[in-house]
C-alpha cells in the first residue's frame, strides 16, 4: 500500500479524515455524514459496509463505508486483515497486472480511529458501465433474434477473456456472479469491456489450479443456469478452455479435446453442488428462524407471523420498496394495517391499497390440515422458495409477510403477502 499522506488539504481537516493512501483533496469530503451530504446518495448496505454515489464538483465518486458489526466482526478483521486493504492491494495488483479491475483514488481512515465509519474506500465512477447481469438481460430482452445473439456472443467472449486472462494472470476473484462484472459500452450501447468491481475476496499472486477455474465458473453459474441454455454454457466453456490451454477453435470443438472438457465440466459440477450447500448454510435455513433478516412473531387469536426484516440487495430486480423494520414495527403495522387477518374483504382492501398481493389458503379437510402441519403449506413453500431464488440473483417476487393460523395445534389457514411488480 502506498506511503499515508503526510498533511491534509487545506480546511480539510474539518471532517475529521486523513488519507492513507491515494488522493489527498479527497479528505474535504464529510465521509462519516454523508447521510447530509447534498451530492450523497446511497446505493446498497448490508450490516458492515454501505455504499454511496457522492457527486463533488465535477467529480462522481463511489465510497465503500466499512463499519463493524459487533466484536465477533471486529475480531475477525484484526485476524484476517482489514477488507478495505485487502481490496486496495487487490486492485494495485490488477493494475500492475494488465486485468481490468475497477481502480480506486483513495483510502480513507477517520482521525484518532473513531467515528461512526471506520475506513472509506473512494472509486471514481466508470461512465458507461453497467452490470453484466443487467447487459445479459438487456440484450436477451431487446431487438431481433440476430441483434440478440450478436450482442450475447460478444459479451460471452468478454467475460471468458476476462476471466482467462486473470487466471493467466494468477488473479482469482472468488466472487464472481453477474453484479461484480461491468461491461463497459459505447454511446450506442454495444458492449466494449468487461471490467471486475467488488474485489475484496479475490486471490492473487498464486498459481490458478484446475480446481481453482472451475469454482469461479461455478460462481456464474448460479445465475447462468438460468438464463441461459445448456448450449449457450457448453459455447462458453469451449471458449475458456481455449483460451486457458492456448487452443484454436477448431480443436477446442474437437474429439481429442473432449476428455478435458468433461473432466472440467465434472469439476465445474462438482462446485456448483458444494456452492450450493454452502449457500443454504449460510443464507436458506435461515429463513424461518429468528435473525438479522427474519423474524418470527405471535399475533394472536392462534395466528402466527413470519416476517422479513430487512431485503439485502435492495437494487436487485423486481426491487423491494418494504422499508426496513424491526419485529416490534412489523407488529404495529400488522395491528394497523391488518387488524382481522381472518376477514378476506378487508385484508384485500388493505392489500390493495398499500399495493401487495395476498394469497389466501385454507385447509378444508382435517387430513390436508395435517399434511399442512406435518409438512408445509403451500404459501409457506412459496415464501421460502421466492427467499432461495432472490439468494440466487434470480428474479422472483419479493416475499414480505407470511401468517398462518392454528387451531388445536393444526394449520387451518396461511396468509402470503407478496410486493406487486413484474419479475
Amino acid at each position: 500500500m502506498a506511503r499515508p499522506v503526510e498533511s491534509l488539504v487545506p480546511g480539510s481537516r474539518r471532517t475529521g479524515w486523513q488519507v492513507c493512501a491515494g488522493r489527498g483533496d479527497l479528505a474535504a469530503i464529510p465521509w462519516d455524514r454523508l447521510d447530509e451530504y447534498a451530492g450523497a446518495e446511497l446505493v446498497k448496505q448490508n450490516p458492515v459496509r454501505q455504499v454511496w454515489r457522492v457527486q463533488a464538483d465535477t467529480e462522481v465518486w463511489f465510497a465503500k463505508r466499512f463499519t463493524d458489526f459487533g466484536i465477533a466482526h471486529a475480531i475477525r478483521r484484526i485476524l484476517r486483515g482489514a477488507p478495505e486493504k485487502k481490496e486496495w492491494q487487490v486492485s494495485e495488483y490488477a493494475e500492475r497486472h494488465g486485468v481490468p479491475c475497477v481502480r480506486f483514488a483513495g483510502l480513507l481512515k477517520p482521525e484518532g480511529g473513531r467515528g461512526r465509519a471506520r475506513a472509506v474506500l473512494v472509486s471514481p465512477e466508470v461512465p458507461n458501465v453497467v452490470s453484466l447481469a443487467d447487459a445479459w438481460r438487456g440484450c436477451h430482452t431487446a431487438g431481433g433474434p440476430a441483434l440478440r445473439k450478436r450482442t450475447g456472443d460478444r459479451l460471452a467472449e468478454l467475460v471468458v477473456r476476462l476471466m482467462a486472462d486473470g487466471h493467466a494472470r494468477r488473479f482469482l476473484h472468488r466472487d464472481t456472479h453477474p453484479h461484480n462484472i461491468l461491461i463497459r459500452q459505447d454511446e450506442d450501447g454495444v458492449p466494449l469491456q468487461a471490467i471486475f468491481a467488488d474485489v475484496q475476496k479475490a486471490r492473487i499472486g498464486r498459481r490458478i489450479t484446475d480446481a481453482d477455474a472451475a469454482a469461479n465458473l461455478a460462481e456464474l453459474a448460479h445465475w447462468f443456469v438460468y438464463w441461459t441454455t445448456a448450449t449457450e454454457r457448453m459455447r462458453f466453456l469451449r471458449a475458456y478452455l481455449a483460451l486457458r490451454h492456448g487452443w484454436d477453435a477448431g480443436h477446442a470443438r474437437s474429439f481429442k479435446a473432449r476428455p478435458v472438457r468433461r473432466r472440467f465440466l465434472r469439476r465445474i459440477e462438482a462446485a456448483f453442488g458444494a456452492q450450493v450447500v454452502d449457500l443454504y448454510m449460510k443464507r436458506d435455513r435461515r429463513i424461518f428462524g429468528t435473525n438479522r433478516y427474519f423474524a418470527r412473531a405471535d399475533l394472536g387469536r392462534g395466528w402466527h407471523g413470519t416476517f422479513t426484516l430487512r431485503f439485502r440487495w435492495r437494487g436487485q430486480r423486481p426491487a423491494s420498496s418494504q422499508p426496513d423494520r424491526s419485529l416490534a414495527e412489523w407488529g404495529a403495522w400488522v395491528r394497523r394495517e391488518f387488524p382481522h387477518l381472518e376477514c378476506e374483504a378487508r385484508c384485500d382492501d388493505a392489500a390493495a391499497r398499500l399495493g401487495l398481493v395476498l394469497l389466501r389458503e385454507k385447509a378444508p379437510t382435517l387430513w390436508r390440515q395435517g399434511v399442512w402441519t406435518l409438512f408445509k403449506c403451500p404459501n409457506r413453500t412459496s415464501f421460502g422458495m421466492f427467499h432461495r431464488e432472490r439468494h440466487r440473483d434470480l428474479p422472483a417476487p419479493v416475499p414480505v409477510a407470511l401468517f398462518e393460523r392454528r387451531r388445536f395445534g393444526l394449520i387451518v389457514e396461511s396468509v402470503l403477502l407478496l410486493e406487486a411488480g413484474e419479475t
